[in-house]
């Protein structure tokens, strides 16, 4: 066949897309043959792509082709085509490996705000940190090595964290926030998500921490934003009525070019509030909250 990756971007536009609830921990969607939107030749043209232009990669005892296009990879299970009835997809969560900076610096300010905005609000906390990188976090908020555990999707980004603190060597692993989903929703630690790293998070997975009771710390990027080094990572463009929904029980400040959204209401002790820099944290989202709908 020749292969066309606008034409199958386009279909795969018009799909509606099925999260596979039973495996939580391995975090998929899937579209079934006759019931996705696609004619029998469209779906049939997916499969013909993936299978011959995939990247073969192994998986347990399979070996499939995967065709990756914006941020997902696709597979089908190897039946012949015409008994092929389920083409899956995933997020790609090791995007990250193919650049060379994990991680955009902050602003000393915004850095020193905000980490005291998280210890005032969680203070003396055990901490799960998801999307951790290479440890800016850990370092700029002075986290417990004691009371840290982190995790992050790419190689590269874990690799040099351990290097940083060898002390941390058995509480860093290579894991997605959704693939990691059985240990942080039975946790007591404060589900810890610094600028934009919650927005790479999948919707079923946000939805399943609001309804945890497990307490969490997330920063999204503000609407419309996104750092230039990580245009190409595939974020989610939530949208503030959409968190709002989401997390119905929450409370949100806007922070810079971030958006917070806490389990806790969001304080500081440490320093009056007429003493923050309206640039740096601003109460544009107060209106959000819902004690104020």
């Amino acid at each position: 066949m020749e292969y066309d990756e606008s034409y199958a971007r386009s279909l795969i536009a018009r799909c509606q897309w099925t999260w596979a609830k039973t495996y939580i921990s391995i975090p998929h969607e899937y579209i079934v043959r006759d019931k996705c939107g696609l004619t029998d030749a469209e779906f049939v043209y997916l499969i013909n792509a993936q299978r011959e232009y995939g990247i073969p990669e192994q998986w347990h005892k399979y070996n499939f082709p995967y065709l990756y296009i914006d941020g997902y990879k696709y597979w089908t299970m190897g039946s012949p085509i015409d008994e092929t009835t389920v083409i899956n997809r995933q997020k790609v969560f090791s995007e990250f490996d193919s650049i060379d900076a994990v991680e955009e610096q902050q602003p000393d300010e915004l850095y020193n705000q905000v980490s005291q905005l998280f210890h005032d609000t969680f203070p003396g906390r055990d901490v799960y940190e998801a999307g951790c990188g290479t440890g800016i976090t850990f370092n700029r908020f002075h986290q417990d090595p004691y009371k840290y555990r982190g995790i992050d999707p790419s190689k590269k980004a874990i690799e040099q964290f351990k290097t940083a603190h060898p002390e941390l060597s058995r509480r860093l692993f290579i894991n997605s926030f959704e693939e990691s989903v059985n240990y942080w929703k039975q946790g007591s630690a404060v589900v810890l998500a610094t600028f934009g790293a919650a927005s790479y998070f999948m919707q079923p997975y946000l939805k399943i921490l609001a309804e945890s009771g497990v307490d969490y710390f997330l920063m999204f990027y503000r609407e419309g934003y996104c750092p230039k080094l990580f245009k190409g990572m595939h974020h989610f463009n939530y949208q503030n009525q959409f968190l709002i929904e989401q997390f119905p029980n929450a409370h949100f400040l806007l922070a810079g070019n971030y958006r917070i959204v806490s389990s806790r209401p969001i304080i500081n002790i440490s320093r009056p509030k007429d003493a923050v820099p309206e640039a740096v944290l601003s109460e544009a989202f107060k209106h959000y909250n819902p004690q104020n709908r």
